[in-house]
């Protein structure tokens, strides 16, 4: 400040020009009193202009006229040379730049340049969820730092709780200073709760599972949404993670408990066609059963002629249900056949009896095997049985009737009183059977030693011829049958 005492009560402030005189910046503002005469004053630009390198600026100071007076407010040192166009001139408001010729000496004027460190902060991320952590990293040119948590690293992490704002004071090579501030958003986790419309079910049932207190939700089971179905065949723990809108998650979890009936029922089965086959269920005192064939038992006995497979269903104290099933294969029950060469005899005449379609046989006789003998004693027809026995143990019985007639002899037959003459006897090729009255319902049958019959002749004539001849030598046996029964026999020799 000039010693110059015209000042005092003047305003001045600085200016910073270009070299066209456009005003690009202007300092606060000061009102000159006495003892600021002879003394350096400090001019402060509130909003410093940032300065392109390699350009050309001018600095000075700007007066205003206090009444009529003229003064000079900076003051002055005496020099014996100036260069030409050292100070220059203009209007208050800026302008053109006049130079000044005049040699006043050397201004006290000194400007002071500041480098700017400019620094910033890169949050990453800059919104957390609660409990995780932000990068924090300070960008600029500078040569060290200070972060507002104490540290001195280009980098920190930080893990709050609650939103937080954290600073940086960096300071650059030539020691100017530069801050920036950064905050973190922090987001509570959501409070998901999970439910279900039972906490338990029975295998092949299903249930409802919600979740609520999120924005989106993803089950453990796969399915997204905040109401799903599953169909659980196990005990099963669902989980469910919750996303506020921010993305912080958390999670609930469901426990569902599946019911199943165990029991075991009897294993597949082979019958015989027709005999009772009993089939049974077992589990806990507290289930209960029903069959395919409606009962309620746990036992059942049934009787089948066709393969069937059975199915029955347990019902547990939670009312859950089972259903198993068992097969019962029915094997047909052998066809068996009792066969005779006659079933009309004489009295004490031998008959046998031949049974066919099993394995293994046993008559009622007592007897067991293929074939039995039976002896007519007494006069009336006779029922026999035979059971046959297959390779899968299953039987049947058949029976056969067998009639004994007196056959009273040859001489009288029964009916008719009437009488037959057999000669020659014996005979050596034919024999011929003599009838006082025959008739058609008359027949005769002559039998070999082997009990097979060899002629059948009815009778119509009064004498019939039988010829031997082509027929070995030995004991034959003639029967007469009167309307299909034997009513009489005679023995002949041929030689």
């Amino acid at each position: 400040m000039s010693n110059n005492t015209a000042a005092i009560g003047g305003n001045i402030y600085g200016v910073l020009m270009t070299p066209g005189g456009a005003i690009l910046a202007a300092s606060n503002t000061i009102t000159i009193t006495a003892p600021m005469l002879s003394t350096f004053q400090e001019f402060v630009f509130a909003n410093p202009p940032a300065l392109t390198a390699a350009t050309n600026y001018v600095l000075g100071v700007a007066q205003m006229v206090v009444g009529t007076s003229t003064y000079y407010p900076a003051g002055t040192q005496a020099t014996s040379y100036m260069p030409n166009a050292l100070y220059l001139t203009a209007g208050i408001a800026g302008g053109a730049l006049t130079p000044l010729a005049q040699n006043f000496g050397y201004f006290g004027i000194e400007a002071i340049y500041q480098h700017t460190a400019n620094v910033s902060i890169s949050a990453s991320p800059s919104l957390i969820c609660i409990g995780s952590s932000a990068n924090l990293q300070a960008l600029g040119p500078v040569a060290n730092y200070t972060w507002s948590t104490g540290s001195n690293l280009s980098g920190i992490t930080v893990t709050p709780n609650i939103t937080s704002v954290y600073s940086v004071v960096t300071t650059n090579s030539i020691g100017c200073k530069s801050s920036a501030t950064a905050t973190i958003g922090v987001s509570n986790l959501p409070n998901v709760t999970a439910s279900s419309n039972s906490p338990s079910v029975c295998v092949g049932g299903s249930i409802t599972l919600t979740a609520s207190g999120a924005i989106t939700y993803t089950w453990s089971s796969g399915p997204t949404g905040s109401s799903i179905v599953e169909f659980p065949t196990a005990n099963t723990n669902y989980t469910v993670t919750g996303a506020n809108a921010a993305g912080c998650t958390n999670i609930a979890v469901v426990v569902i408990n599946v019911f199943e009936p165990v029991f075991t029922v009897s294993s597949n089965t082979t019958a015989c066609g027709n005999n009772p086959v009993t089939l049974s269920a077992s589990g806990p005192a507290n289930y209960s059963y029903l069959w395919s064939n409606n009962s309620p038992f746990p036992t059942i006995t049934v009787t089948l002629s066709s393969s069937t497979v059975f199915s029955v269903t347990a019902t547990d104290q939670n009312l859950c249900s089972k259903t198993q099933t068992v097969g019962v294969t029915v094997v047909p029950n052998p066809t068996v056949l009792a066969t005779a060469s006659r079933t009309s005899i004489c009295r004490n005449e031998n008959q046998i009896l031949v049974a066919s379609g099993a394995n293994s046989y046993s008559w009622s006789t007592s007897a067991t095997g293929t074939s039995v003998v039976i002896t007519g004693n007494t006069n009336g027809t006779f029922t026999y049985s035979v059971t046959g026995t297959d390779a899968n143990n299953c039987s049947n019985t058949a029976t056969i009737s067998i009639k004994v007639n007196a056959c009273l002899g040859t001489n009288e037959l029964n009916g008719e009183n009437t009488v037959m003459i057999v000669y020659p006897n014996p005979t050596q090729n034919d024999v011929t059977i003599s009838f006082d009255k025959p008739s058609e319902n008359l027949e005769i049958q002559i039998y070999n030693p082997l009990d097979q019959v060899i002629v059948k002749v009815q009778i119509k004539e009064q004498n019939t011829g039988v010829s031997l001849v082509d027929f070995p030598a030995g004991v034959y046996l003639i029967k007469i049958y009167q309307n299909g029964e034997a009513v009489g026999q005679k023995k002949i020799i041929k030689n």
